[in-house]
């Protein structure tokens, strides 16, 4: 079994070779095309550093659907999860669903911000959410 280097580490050491040593010897079309590479070996990079991103999602969606979490691998579980959720919320409002439902969407969306673009996970959302009553 090898512990070191991690995946992590791998992909911090190739975005620092490539921002070191190959983007400034790039010019023209190449200088966008490697900055769009190295911001998707930070994606990549943020996802795996944060393993326990998917279970928290799965525990979320089924505490608020009020079912265990379905065995076998977590993307499949978290699959499954958001489909229920989806036809759940396709249905006519059950009362308090709905709102039940905002702060477990938007706490996966916060996570899904972190990864993609840290710095806009932190947005408040008090102003969106959804009107009591069905009122605007």
């Amino acid at each position: 079994m090898q512990d070191r280097p991690t995946a992590v580490e791998l992909l911090e050491t190739l975005a620092t070779y490539l921002e070191e040593e190959v983007s400034p010897e790039l010019n023209g079309p190449l200088v966008y095309r490697t900055r769009v590479a190295l911001n998707l070996l930070s994606v990549v990079t943020r996802e795996l550093a944060d393993a326990e991103a998917p279970a928290r999602q799965c525990a979320r969606l089924a505490t608020l659907l009020g079912v265990p979490v379905p065995e076998g691998p977590t993307a499949a579980a978290a699959a499954t999860l958001n489909a229920t959720l989806a036809e759940r919320l396709r249905q006519p409002a059950t009362l308090g669903f709905d709102e039940a439902a905002w702060p477990v969407l938007m706490a996966g969306a916060r996570e899904k911000l972190a990864v993609l673009r840290p710095g806009y996970d932190s947005y408040d959302s008090a102003q969106e959410r959804p009107s009591q009553g069905g009122q605007s």
